[in-house]
């Protein structure tokens, strides 16, 4: 999965793009298929009422493993995947898997220990899901959606991640008319960020580290050479949970409660010296004002996070967000100038 989310990045056209996106989707549901098939053997393990830990393990093992698998074995089928698209869209996980993913010490079962590195596969289903979603295919998005529920619910457990995800699944339900939006607005005031949880989340940073130094103008400043960058693979910050819940709260039109975990963090990141989050959380923070009619403020945080920016395609997108703040403003002539130093740069770039 994560090898297909790579290609995609680096796929010379769009439909190579979604080719690769399209194949890493596919290894998602055959992790979901191994996983059913894998709960099916342990329910025969238990219908026969194996008390011994050890003959449980081994006759586990031996049922699973494919170089010792006895042929002539037959496991009732009890649990399995959706054969399309369509029931994907009302399949519920069996409550037999989220028993067994804490302890199940086997890799042919999601669980904890089939995540050694759970931030790169959190990196790269939100890159999957992007891709998809940006290519139309939000049908093909609903497998991969069930599964970064359970990954954030059961492997990352995180509260925030969780409700991130099922917001965007409701979102999609509400597009193709299978749900109402009646309901939605009273779980979004579930969603609120309380004081003491910001303020133990500030206290537990402060215990482990300084911010970042600070320009007479009152800017951060980082450290050449990050502590650390949101690839971390030792684990996901909160930080980073509470940018993906934020980007989808302005999909649905909080603005409110995405200024409120924007802001949280942009804090974080002066602790923890994150420069690419930090931009970006500004960026987003404009995109609010800007959708808000503050279109001097939205310039503003964009020129902050133009400054900290250090990927090309994030300064492109801020760039963009940025010319339309200038339009709104009536800015002709610095939207000509800031047209014509982009030109340079991406010349430039050639």
């Amino acid at each position: 999965m994560r090898i297909h989310s790579m290609l995609a990045h680096i796929a010379t056209d769009s439909q190579k793009q979604r080719e690769y996106a399209l194949d890493a989707q596919y290894f998602v549901v055959k992790i979901f298929e191994q996983s059913m098939e894998t709960l099916n053997i342990l329910q025969v393990m238990e219908d026969n009422k194996i008390a011994d830990p050890e003959e449980y393990a081994e006759k586990v093992r031996s049922l699973i493993n494919p170089n010792i698998r006895d042929k002539e074995v037959e496991v009732p089928v009890v649990y399995e995947i959706p054969h399309n698209s369509e029931d994907w869209i009302t399949f519920q996980l069996p409550q037999l898997l989220f028993e067994k993913c804490k302890t199940y010490q086997e890799r042919t079962l999601i669980s904890k220990v089939s995540f050694e590195k759970p931030a790169l596969t959190f990196y790269h289903l939100n890159c999957i899901l992007h891709l998809l979603e940006e290519q139309f295919l939000h049908v093909q998005c609903f497998p991969l959606l069930k599964f970064m529920q359970f990954f954030a619910q059961e492997i990352v457990e995180d509260k925030a991640l969780l409700r991130a995800y099922e917001l965007r699944y409701t979102r999609f339900l509400l597009n193709f008319g299978i749900v109402s939006d009646k309901d939605w607005k009273e779980e979004l005031l579930q969603i609120r960020l309380s004081d003491e949880e910001a303020t133990e989340e500030i206290r537990r940073l402060k215990s482990m580290c300084e911010p970042c130094d600070k320009d007479p103008t009152g800017l951060p400043i980082f450290p050449l050479v990050e502590a650390e960058t949101h690839f971390q693979v030792s684990d996901i910050k909160k930080y980073q949970t509470w940018l993906e819940l934020a980007k989808e709260l302005i999909v649905w039109g909080e603005y409110l409660l995405a200024k409120q975990y924007l802001l949280q963090v942009s804090e974080h990141c002066l602790y923890l010296k994150d420069r690419d989050t930090y931009a970006v959380s500004w960026h987003y923070l404009a995109k609010v004002s800007y959708l808000e009619g503050d279109y001097l403020r939205a310039l503003k945080f964009n020129m902050r996070a133009h400054k900290y920016a250090k990927q090309i395609t994030f300064w492109e997108l801020s760039s963009e967000q940025t010319l339309k703040h200038l339009v709104a403003l009536q800015k002709w002539e610095d939207c000509e100038t800031m047209i014509e130093q982009c030109a340079g740069a991406f010349q430039a770039f050639q």
